[in-house]
């Protein structure tokens, strides 16, 4: 079994491996934190201010 980066390394290599790439979709929704719309706004606006 393949860590996540290594998957990530092999989709992007692999491009027409279809099952490797739901794999890896599944893994990456598998750790995604839900946040608020109101949290996202937040988190955007501070990476635009700083990028000014």
């Amino acid at each position: 079994m393949m860590s996540k980066a290594e998957l990530r390394t092999y989709v992007l290599q692999h491009s027409d491996d279809e099952e490797a790439f739901y794999e890896l979709s599944d893994r990456i929704k598998a750790n995604a934190k839900s946040v608020t719309l109101e949290e996202l706004e937040l988190e955007l606006s501070k990476r635009i201010n700083s990028q000014q």
